[in-house]
């Protein structure tokens, strides 16, 4: 009796059993297939998250009055919540934010590209001297000359006490009329060559009233263009080129001239005394040795 009793229980049980495990598979299969798909979360951008979460905490505890507890999802939902919202979140990534923009300037620079560097400032010129120089006679002068002569300077704005300098130093000054004025230079003053700087100062203000400067030219005095060669007793051999690059020789005496400029003064073994006669200026030419012609 009782061993049947325990069989009947244990198909009891078995029945029971198998009953739980189809209910169970009909459960399964239609959440599976017949169940609709959790509705994604909604994805909001940032600033809509900042504003929300604003309004929250300025809303007082209207929102902390809801039952959360029966909203809360458990810890797989949560999960699938999380991945669900991640692969939903197609918003570009702001790259912007990781690089720091350029610069106005460098967008457009061209490394090859150099500025040339700016134009210096004009360079001011100084005020003209308020007394003009315009030109001298004459302008130049024969350096060793043993005579004086006059030169006179020609300008404007001359003030009355008006004075010539040269090299710096004052002049003896005649003036002449408004325009001109004229000084006396010695053979001293241009014996050699030189360039001597001619101005005009006002004597009582030279600081003030001065003018600009004209050069007087001082030039080397003429070369012979022969040579002393020999001498036969009082007649002296010289040698000069003539027409044509050929060699010329004259035979003369004390007192005759060579190309109507130059005078033989004296004749010796050494050599010749002669003058320049357009300048008075006298000059020594010694004996070449060669052979003179017969």
């Amino acid at each position: 009796m009782a061993s049947g009793t325990k069989t009947s229980s244990d198909k009891i049980k078995k029945t029971a059993l198998a009953v739980l495990g189809l209910g169970l598979a009909i459960v399964l299969i239609k959440q599976l297939f017949f169940s609709s798909p959790p509705a994604r979360p909604r994805i909001q951008s940032r600033q809509t998250q900042a504003a929300q979460t604003t309004a929250a905490s300025t809303s007082g505890g209207s929102t902390q009055s809801t039952d959360t507890t029966s909203n809360k999802p458990t810890r797989a939902g949560d999960r699938e919540a999380q991945l669900q919202q991640m692969l939903a979140d197609s918003s570009p990534l702001n790259f912007a934010l990781l690089t720091s923009a350029p610069k106005a300037s460098e967008i457009s620079r061209n490394i090859f590209d150099f500025k040339p560097p700016p134009p210096p400032p004009p360079i001011k010129q100084p005020d003209p001297p308020p007394i003009t120089i315009q030109y001298l006679q004459p302008q130049s002068a024969i350096a060793g000359t043993p005579r004086e002569f006059t030169v006179i300077v020609f300008g404007k704005s001359f003030p009355p006490d008006a004075q010539i300098f040269m090299g710096g130093s004052a002049k003896a000054t005649k003036r002449v009329n408004d325009s001109q004025l004229s000084t006396v230079i010695t053979p001293a003053e241009y014996a050699s060559p030189r360039t001597i700087p001619v101005e005009v100062k006002s004597q009582s203000d030279q600081t003030k009233l001065y003018s600009n400067q004209i050069p007087l030219m001082i030039q080397q005095s003429p070369l012979p263009p022969f040579k002393f060669v020999g001498r036969i007793g009082d007649i002296g051999v010289f040698e000069l080129l003539g027409a044509g690059g050929q060699k010329e020789y004259l035979r003369l005496r004390r007192g005759d001239t060579i190309q109507n400029a130059w005078k033989i003064d004296n004749i010796t073994d050494s050599g010749v005394d002669v003058t320049d006669t357009r300048y008075d200026i006298k000059k020594r030419i010694t004996l070449e040795e060669r052979r003179m012609p017969q």
